[in-house]
This record gives structure tokens, C-alpha cells and sequence, in this order.
């Protein structure tokens, strides 16, 4: 404690100031001790608002210091009983030795005559005193000047407030509790660092029969906090500001307009500034001092205190208070103050989240607003219930979620009265395997829901299926690859409700959409609209930026813009671990296994993909499963393992994407004429498809012509749309046949520009590129690297240390995917960067 006084020598002033049992008067105390220094202590009193009963005690604290010895006094020793300032400058001007002055409780002196007194000692006061005055509030005294001056040493309340540390030291010295660190740890929580908070709560610990329970429900209504605030701060106010403190008690923070609202008074600004002053356990909540709140402990007691002196009042400020910060957008606090207020209905609506799809941000907040709403409420009503199940599932509380569903759809009766409800539940039903990317799932309640409408022959029933679900059926469909159903649920999105679903969810999807049917260029434009409109809508962590994300990191490993695809990957997977979202999860890894694969090859992917299967639980949705068993034959193909292909390949569901794998398959293993019946009974739909397949009857093609014929029509097909990847990775006969290609007068210049492209990227085939690009520091130090400068030359020469240039080694080796400096030079080389960073003297090693 005393080492946050500083030095008082050369101040004008110490004042201490902070609110009832802030331990100022210890504090103080200590700090004389520990420096050794001669005090005059006087505790005032009521009877010091007299000019002459002031200096009159201030003379004999004087004198019993100065004066101790018996043997030296004399009548000129009496202390006049009309004493004066005169009088004290005289004694004090006789001092040889440096003396302290405490005035302790200078809070109960009010007179102007006595602060004006105090004001021409501290102005006139010889060298060798320092006055130092302890106090509630701020004295009526020039404070600001000399804080300008820098003559005034300032201890408030946050300075005399115990940190945990000291707060632990403090309730340890008890041996007699036998306190652990948790419930320390919560006791220094709830008091605020506040001493004589600390100390009652050892005194009510003491007298506690079941201490475990008494920690954990301390506050400040406590009997003895209680009696203690009553005493020493509530009762001793004016009842303008004891109502003031009582209403406003209400609010978990609070400005001057809120307060202004709650009381109904056009002084709060005024008010506050009082409280402020009078160190009444205000606090600031913000740095530039318009925020405030009350101390957790003195909370406790005003919010007590109006509950008990007038509840229907207490109700009606909080309802107040509430929809103040529903306006201000604090839906928190308000859910929170209409909760206690027993206005169970509002909070509750104000409570469910109001998009389709919510942000980390918006998630936290929900899923707290969610659990102050009492189960019993909500479980007394089934379409509440419903709608606090939905709300869950928004926020990724997925098995809370099925437990109200559950509960919802038992309460339904199966005679099909209840058809309207039943659609509803089928409806949150879709949207929750949505959730966990059970498309199957998802599907089969789509097609219940659809049952029952059209048994009840309701339109309205009909318009709420479709309302709020058919984004998660086309996410649906997307998974099982039909991306026909897709694009007719994207259809059927009522855009109306909710502005980012029709600027940033409907193109992110329908950018997913576009990407697999191989119309590359409309994907990129959906996918750049999702994310630009995300960005001007503030909402860049909503989930549907994970499908524009995953539509252009698809488009851009097709390109070969390997380093924006990582990245987009990238921030998607981070986005789906903030979700919590198992699909998006799934997808994310998917991609990256694809990106590791143009990098760095089959082999390496087929690694990664391995870890994507131990980070599997189980069960696995089937939709999922299929998706990483398609990546799975794609690599043991291109990796030679055909039989495992052919293994993992018979799993997979009927349809054009696994007879398409299975000729491959035939085509690797020798059994070509088989793969030309399968291809020729294939009817593709879609331009990717259609691409992969013209490939795919290359490769099986009996004749070079047949070949060339089919790598021709491919490209013509590809071409427009930028395709690369996928004739890379057709294998050296689709590459010989672009190369011959090459000079063909009858093919469109855009796809003579693709056969060239493809044909000249040898080092993308070998995995010659950066999934991640140099920073500029990064390419200074890789200038260097073909010198013969050692790293601690470079270092000296750069200006950094050589830790520094370390850390940059590091960086450029995982970069390039090399581990020393020769095969970093090398690397670089290959991939041309050595001519754009230049580099004249060579490495000897």
C-alpha cells in the first residue's frame, strides 16, 4: 500500500481522498511509519466548523509533537483558546525539523472560513512543513492550479484499492477460514479491491455456518456491508440524492441522459458530478468520464433498499431503463432489467435474435440474453418454445437446441390437427441438420414438412416452410450436389426479412452454387458482391461469408491463384472454428487438402486428409462422409492406390460424380474400353462436368485422335471461364495433347491462351510456389541470401538484431518449403525471385 504514495517532499499538498473504509487513514499511517517521518495527527470533528476550535486543535497536535518534553513547558505553553491561523504560523516558523500535518475526516469541516484558512496555510507554509489531508471528497481548495503546478501528490480510491494479489495476502493472514484460491479469488471479485468490504466479509464468514454458500452469494446485502452502507454513506445523505442513488441503482451503467430518463429530473449531469466528488462508490466506466457505474457492493444495497421501500417503483424503473438501452442498442442490460421487472413477454422478444444467421459477436450476446430467460416461461407456451429453440440453434447451441424441439414436437398432436405446428417444427428440424451437415437429413424433414401443407391446404402453412428455412435447404443440396434443387431453394428465400440475407447469404451461396457447376467467372462476381457487401453491412463474421470464401478459394485454386485460395481458406476455417460449425469445419479442412494437392502433390494431401479423418467424431453425417471420400479416391488415384480407390469409390451414392470417378479408376487400371461404355452412358449437365468428362473419354480414347479431339472440346469449354487445375492435373497424356494443341490455327485465341497457360507451368506442377507470400522485410533479408555476408553481417547492414533476422530465416524457409539457406537460394531461383530482389555477391556455403 504505501508504495503507491510517491515522494511527498517539495508537494504543497497531500490529499487522500476516497469513499468509507477505502483504508485512507491506514494508508496513511503505514507511509509515516515505513519513512520515519514526525506527524501531527488530528481526527476533526462536527466542532471544527469553527475557525477558533479548528486551530485550536490543530495547535495542540502541533504542540504534543513539537513541545513532548514536560520539562519544557511554560505558560507561554497553554494553547489560546481563541487560536488563529497567526497562531499556528508561529509555532510551525519556529520548527527546525520537517514536520507532517494530518488533517484526518476533513470531509465534516464545511465552513468557508476554515477551507479559506487552510488555503493561506498551505500558500504561507514554511519549508519545513507538508500538510497532508485525508478526506471523503475534494476540498473547497485551489486544486487544479496546483496540480498544474505540480505541488499536489494525489492518492485516490483506485490507489488504495487491494489488487488480487493483496487481496489474497489479506484474507490469508486468516488462518482460521482456511480460504482456497477460488473462493479468495471471488471475494476479491465482488468486493472491488474494497478494504472494509474485505474486512466485513471475513467478519461474516466467521459467524457463517455453511461458508461455501456464503461466498458464493456475498453481495452487498450482506447484513453487515449492509448496516455499514446504511450507516456510513446512505444515511447520512439528502433525500434528492438518496432517491437519485436508489432509482438509478437500476442500471448496470448509466450516463447522464439514461439517468435523466430512469429519474425523471433534468439535473443528472449535475447530480452525477456530486456523487462523483463525494467519492459515493461511483465509478467510471469509460476514460473520458460520461459513463458511470455504481461499486458491485453498493449496487447490491440501493437496488435492495428500493426493492423493499417501494417494489412498484423499482419495477417501473427498470422497465424504463430497459427500453432506454433496447433504443441504445444495449439489448443485454435490457433483457437483464425487463427479467427483473417480472415484463417476462418483452424481454423475451427482445431477446430472439431477429437475422437469419448471426455473427460470433451477435452470438455471444444472444446466448446471454437466452439464459436470463426463466425455463419455466418459456416452457408454458409451445410456439415460445419453438422460437427459443430456433434462437438456439442460431447461436450454435445445438443440443440445447434438440431438447427443445423435442419437448415442442412431443406436445403436438398426431391426429394432424396440428398441421400448421407440425410444419414449424419440421421446418426448425431442417435448419438444425442443417446446422450439423446432415443434408440427407435436412431433406427428408423438407419432404415431411411439404406432406403436411399439402394435407392441410393452407397457403399460409405453406409460406411459413419456406420462410427462414430454404437457405439451409440449399446449403442442403450443395452437399449432395444437386445443385439444381439448390438454386430453386435459393429461389424461395424471402429476402424481405432480413437485408443480409439478400446482399451477402443468397450470392455467397448461390457463388457456391455457380463454382460447382463450373461457371467460374458468376462465381467470382456473387462470391465478391457476398464479401464486399458483408464489409459495408459491418457483418464480415457472419456465416455466409464462409460460402463466398469457399466459392473463390475453389475459383482460385482452378486459376492457380494458389495464395489467395490458402488465404480465403484460411480465414474460413478461422470462421468456422468462432461458429463452432461441424460442416463448415469439414469443408474448410477439404479445401485445404485440395490447396496442399496443387502445391505440393497427391501424397502430401493424402496426409492431411488423414488428419481430416482423425478430427472426425462420430457419427458422421453422410453427406460429409461423402465429400471427404470424394477428395479420398481423387488422391489414392492420382497417388497410384487404385484398389483403395476403388474401395472408398463403392461407397459413395449413386449418381454422376462417382461414375465419373469409377472410369477414372478403369482408365488408371488398365480396363479402358470399360470406362468408355460407363462415360458414353453419362449425360452431363453441368460445364464442369462436362469438362472433367471430355477428359476423362481423352484418357480413354483407343486413338491419339480421339484424344487430341476431346482435349480440344474440353478446352474450348474451359477457356471462357479460366479453368487451369484441371488439365494439370490430368496426367502427362491431357498435357501432351495441349501441347500439340498448342499451334492449332482452328482454335479460339482465349483457348490457345488456356493450352498455353496449362503447358507452361511446370513449376506449379512440381509444387515450385508460395502458399504464402513475403512480407517486404522478408524480401530485403532474401536479397542478401546469395551473398557472402553471414546472418550477423545481414543483421548489421539491415539494422535489426540478429534475433530478429532469425525470425525472418524462419519465415522464408516454411515459406518456400526449404530448411537451409543453399536450398532457400535455390528455390527462390526457380521461382524468379532472385531477379526481382537482386543480389550480387554470392555464398560460399
Amino acid at each position: 500500500m504505501t508504495a503507491r504514495f510517491p515522494a511527498a517532499d517539495g508537494g504543497r499538498l497531500t490529499l487522500v481522498t476516497g469513499p468509507p473504509g477505502a483504508g485512507k487513514t491506514t494508508a496513511v499511517q503505514e507511509w509515516l511509519h515505513a519513512t520515519g517521518r514526525r506527524a501531527a495527527w488530528l481526527t476533526l470533528d462536527i466542532d471544527d466548523n469553527a475557525a477558533p476550535a479548528f486551530w485550536r486543535d490543530v495547535l495542540t497536535a502541533v504542540r504534543q509533537v513539537t513541545r513532548a518534553s514536560p520539562a519544557r513547558a511554560s505558560p507561554r505553553d497553554v494553547v489560546p483558546r481563541h487560536a488563529s491561523l497567526d497562531h499556528v504560523l508561529t509555532e510551525l516558523d519556529a520548527l527546525d525539523d520537517e514536520l507532517v500535518l494530518v488533517l484526518d475526516d476533513f470531509h465534516v469541516v464545511h465552513a468557508r472560513a476554515v477551507h479559506g484558512d487552510v488555503r493561506s496555510l498551505l500558500e504561507r507554509k514554511p519549508p519545513a512543513l507538508h500538510v497532508v489531508l485525508v478526506s471523503r471528497s475534494d476540498p473547497a481548495l485551489p486544486l487544479a492550479r496546483w496540480r498544474v503546478r505540480d505541488e499536489l501528490v494525489e492518492i485516490r480510491e483506485a490507489d488504495l484499492r487491494f489488487d488480487a494479489e493483496e487481496a489474497g495476502a489479506y484474507l490469508g493472514a486468516f488462518e482460521d477460514l482456511q480460504l482456497d484460491d477460488r473462493a479468495v479469488s471471488t471475494l476479491a471479485r465482488r468486493t472491488e479491491g474494497w478494504i472494509a468490504g474485505l474486512q466485513l466479509a471475513v467478519i461474516s464468514l466467521r459467524a457463517s455456518d455453511d461458508r461455501d454458500t456464503f461466498i458464493e452469494s456475498f453481495g452487498g446485502t450482506d447484513r453487515f456491508i449492509a448496516d455499514f452502507l446504511l450507516d456510513e454513506v446512505l444515511g447520512g445523505q439528502p433525500d434528492d440524492i438518496r432517491e437519485f442513488l436508489l432509482l438509478t441503482s437500476v442500471l448496470p451503467r448509466f450516463d447522464a441522459q439514461l439517468c435523466e430518463a430512469v429519474t425523471g429530473r433534468s439535473d443528472a449531469d449535475a447530480q452525477l458530478r456530486r456523487l462523483e466528488a463525494a467519492n459515493l462508490f461511483l465509478v467510471r466506466a469509460d476514460s473520458a468520464g460520461t459513463s458511470f457505474r455504481y461499486h458491485s457492493l453498493f449496487r447490491d444495497l440501493l437496488r435492495s433498499e428500493l426493492e423493499t421501500r417501494d417494489p412498484e417503483r423499482a419495477r417501473a424503473a427498470r422497465a424504463e431503463a430497459a427500453w432506454q438501452l433496447a433504443r441504445a442498442d444495449d439489448t443485454l442490460a435490457a433483457v437483464e432489467l425487463l427479467v427483473a421487472a417480472g415484463k417476462h413477454e418483452e424481454a423475451f422478444a427482445l431477446a430472439l435474435p431477429r437475422q437469419a444467421e448471426l455473427t460470433p459477436a451477435a452470438r455471444v450476446t444472444t446466448s446471454s440474453c437466452l439464459d436470463l430467460l426463466p425455463a419455466s416461461f418459456v416452457a408454458r407456451d409451445r410456439e415460445r418454445s419453438l422460437l427459443y429453440a430456433d434462437a438456439l440453434r442460431k447461436i450454435g447451441r445445438q443440443d440445447d437446441a434438440a431438447v427443445w424441439l423435442e419437448r415442442a414436437s412431443l406436445a403436438i398432436e398426431p391426429d394432424g390437427t396440428d398441421a400448421a405446428e407440425q410444419n414449424r417444427t419440421e421446418a426448425l428440424w431442417i435448419a438444425w441438420y442443417a446446422a450439423e451437415g446432415d443434408a440427407h437429413a435436412s431433406v427428408n424433414h423438407a419432404h415431411r414438412a411439404r406432406r403436411v401443407a399439402a394435407g392441410a391446404g393452407s397457403s399460409a402453412v405453406r409460406d411459413r416452410i419456406a420462410d427462414g428455412v430454404q437457405l439451409d435447404l440449399a446449403r442442403a443440396w450443395l452437399l449432395l450436389g444437386n445443385f439444381d434443387r439448390a438454386r430453386r431453394s435459393l429461389a424461395r428465400v424471402s429476402r424481405d426479412v432480413d437485408p443480409v440475407v439478400d446482399e451477402v447469404a443468397v450470392p455467397a451461396v448461390l457463388a457456391r452454387v455457380q463454382a460447382g457447376e463450373g461457371r467460374l467467372r458468376d462465381a467470382e462476381v456473387s462470391a465478391e458482391r457476398a464479401l464486399r457487401m458483408a464489409a459495408a453491412l459491418d457483418v464480415g463474421g457472419h456465416p455466409a461469408t464462409m460460402d463466398a470464401l469457399l466459392a473463390r478459394a475453389a475459383l482460385g485454386r482452378e486459376r492457380d491463384d494458389l495464395i489467395g485460395a490458402t488465404r480465403d481458406v484460411d480465414e474460413a476455417f478461422a470462421l468456422a472454428e468462432d461458429l463452432a460449425s461441424p460442416p463448415y469445419r469439414v469443408l474448410t479442412r477439404l479445401e485445404h487438402v485440395r490447396n496442399v494437392e496443387a502445391v505440393a502433390g497427391p501424397h502430401d494431401a493424402l496426409e492431411h486428409l488423414r488428419a481430416v479423418r482423425a478430427a472426425f467424431g462420430d457419427p458422421r453425417p453422410p453427406a460429409l462422409l461423402d465429400a471427404t471420400n470424394r477428395v479420398d479416391v481423387r488422391l489414392s488415384m492420382r497417388c497410384g492406390d487404385l484398389s483403395r480407390a476403388a474401395l472408398v469409390a463403392g461407397t459413395l451414392p449413386v449418381g454422376f460424380g462417382r461414375e465419373l470417378l469409377l472410369a477414372g479408376i478403369e482408365v488408371g487400371e488398365g480396363r479402358s474400353g470399360r470406362a468408355r461404355r460407363r462415360l458414353a452412358a453419362l449425360q452431363p449437365v453441368y460445364l464442369g462436368d462436362r469438362i472433367r468428362h471430355e477428359l476423362l473419354r481423352g484418357t480413354a480414347a483407343e486413338r491419339l485422335d480421339e484424344l487430341r479431339r476431346h482435349v480440344s472440346r474440353a478446352a474450348e469449354l474451359a477457356a471462357p471461364e479460366g479453368f487451369r487445375r484441371t488439365f494439370i492435373e490430368c496426367g502427362p497424356g491431357v498435357s501432351r495433347a495441349l501441347r500439340s494443341l498448342a499451334s492449332s490455327p482452328r482454335l479460339h485465341p482465349m483457348t490457345i491462351d488456356l493450352v498455353r497457360a496449362v503447358v507452361d507451368l511446370p513449376a506449379l506442377r512440381a509444387g515450385r510456389t508460395l502458399l504464402e507470400p513475403l512480407s517486404e522485410r522478408e524480401e530485403s533479408v532474401l536479397r542478401y541470401f546469395p551473398t557472402t555476408l553471414s546472418y550477423h553481417d545481414i543483421a548489421t547492414e539491415l539494422l535489426i538484431s540478429v534475433n530478429t533476422l532469425k525470425t525472418h530465416v524462419r519465415s522464408i524457409h516454411r515459406k518456400l518449403g526449404v530448411s537451409s539457406r543453399a536450398e532457400a537460394i535455390r528455390q527462390a531461383e526457380a521461382l524468379g525471385m532472385l531477379s526481382r530482389t537482386g543480389g550480387t555477391r554470392r555464398a560460399t556455403g
